[in-house]
């Protein structure tokens, strides 16, 4: 062994004993699991990575005018008609609304409609597997910044489960990478779970000092990246909260010290350009639009960057980090107020379709050596909020929904059946009530059920659809109506 090499692994021991210095733990344990880590090697993976959009102080809102009710797209009853009473929240007339129309005759799938800003679109048609499915699920919780995580128990949530599930597989630096505001200590606090309060916040977090000056040396960096699930691992398995804090320093100071991948993640121009956020500027905008924007085209640009390293394989990003105040972006209540606004919020539409476009065009182009195809092939997304507005009312787009209902988007990837899974309803529509219908996981069917009732359900399918139907796993977590009415029958 060379004089520099002694050197750089002293280095290395010296940072292996501040890192167990961080969990209580004494050098020669915490050596001994780094070693046995990095000759086992990372297991093969049988799951979908996933990102996990959510929207907090009524920023969700934003993709119902990508992806509206069907009672919202085929009334031809847009608030670009004007804003006088009774006109929907919605931006185009029926015609359009219905240009992109999913309407399976299969016995299967379930209507859906997408404006014409919605992504993953080719011709008439959805990309196969981009094809979206919407849940009536949750409750209204408007005015927070971050939604309650979606519950698969009384005792789990989506989060936990990932995180566990993730941290299982010990094939990714850091099991659940959170993008965004975090206000929910429990959140925070979940083990496997790390968070940067934005995009340029994970850019640091992988831009450690000491990574470019303590290890230098390839080897030492191979041989800190092989130790890092170690970490992870240790962090997983302390349940005392008081040791959270340490644990947390440890895996963000010692985990990740090995690996430099700042300019791995950083947005390049050419990124900017393929998200649509390059000249944001010249755009019919206000400056808050223009600024959540950019701020939420970033965080997708660097989870996509994540996922690609092999950093994580699930994401979760905020919508928007930015207060209630702020009523052009984060809390739109203005969107339909007049012509000029009605222009804006358009504009605001094509550029987060355009975003979502360019995250597709990313993962289409980079192959998943794993389980072939591409990343675009094993990439589920959901989109969950506090808050998706009434889309009955544009005039001041309140946040109170009918009957407190809520609902989600999933990206499925051919594991679940597609379309609308329970309803907003007009007063015309039959039954002469807008109260929202619910459904039945067992069958698809909706009935009358309220959105709060079915949200274990549709959290249980989302994950089925991350596990790759693995209804063994998924049943680790949740317990409760069997879901066969929303997975698709040929998983």
């Amino acid at each position: 062994m060379s004089k520099s090499n002694k050197l750089n692994r002293r280095g290395f021991l010296g940072l292996l004993g501040a890192a167990g210095a961080g969990v209580a733990v004494e050098r020669s344990g915490l050596l001994g699991r780094v070693i046995g880590r990095a000759y086992a090697g990372p297991p093969a993976t049988a799951t979908n990575y996933s990102v996990h959009i959510v929207g907090g102080n009524g920023s969700a809102s934003w993709f119902q005018l990508l992806w509206p009710h069907t009672a919202v797209a085929t009334a031809n009853n847009p608030a670009t008609g004007g804003v006088s009473s009774g006109r929907f929240a919605y931006h185009e007339a029926a015609s359009a609304g219905l240009h992109f129309n999913q309407n399976d005759a299969d016995g299967v799938n379930k209507r859906f409609f997408y404006s014409s800003q919605a992504p993953w679109i080719s011709g008439a048609t959805p990309l196969p597997g981009m094809e979206v499915t919407g849940y009536m699920a949750g409750s209204n919780e408007h005015h927070r910044q971050q939604p309650t995580p979606l519950p698969l128990s009384s005792t789990t949530n989506l989060y936990q489960a990932l995180a566990s599930i993730r941290t299982s597989e010990a094939d990714t630096l850091i099991p659940v990478l959170g993008v965004g505001s975090f206000a929910d200590r429990a959140t925070r606090e979940i083990p496997g779970l790390v968070t940067a309060a934005s995009a340029d916040g994970v850019i640091e977090l992988f831009n450690s000092a000491a990574s470019q000056r303590i290890l230098a040396a390839e080897a030492d960096r191979d041989l800190f990246r092989d130790s890092y699930s170690a970490m992870v691992g240790l962090r997983a398995a302390s349940s005392r909260s008081s040791w959270q804090p340490q644990l947390e320093v440890t895996k963000k100071a010692a985990g990740v010290v090995g690996l430099n991948f700042a300019l791995q993640l950083a947005p390049t121009a050419g990124d900017l350009v393929g998200y649509g956020i390059d000249n944001l500027v010249g755009e019919n905008l206000v400056a808050a639009q223009r600024a959540g924007i950019e701020e939420f085209g970033r965080s997708m640009i660097v989870a996509s960057k994540a996922l690609r390293a092999g950093l994580t394989r699930s994401v979760v990003v905020s919508m928007s980090n930015r207060p209630t105040s702020d009523r052009k972006w984060t809390d739109p209540h203005s969107s339909f107020s007049s012509a000029a606004d009605q222009s804006q919020t358009i504009t605001a539409v094509r550029l987060l379709g355009e975003i979502l476009t360019g995250f597709y065009n990313d993962l289409n182009a980079t192959p998943e050596v794993t389980l072939g195809g591409a990343f675009s092939d094993h990439t589920v997304i959901s989109v969950q909020g506090d808050t998706m507005k009434n889309p009955l009312v544009a005039a001041g787009w309140p946040d109170a929904t009918p009957t407190d209902s809520n609902w989600i988007y999933v990206v499925g990837k051919g594991y679940l059946r597609h379309g609308w899974y329970g309803r907003i309803r007009r007063s015309s529509d039959p039954m002469a009530s807008n109260a929202p219908q619910g459904f039945d996981p067992t069958t698809g069917d909706r009935n009358g059920s309220h959105s709060s009732s079915t949200t274990e359900a549709a959290t249980a399918a989302l994950l089925y659809a991350i596990t790759r139907g693995n209804l063994t796993q998924v049943n680790q977590f949740y317990s409760g109506p069997a879901i066969t009415g929303l997975i698709a029958p040929s998983t």
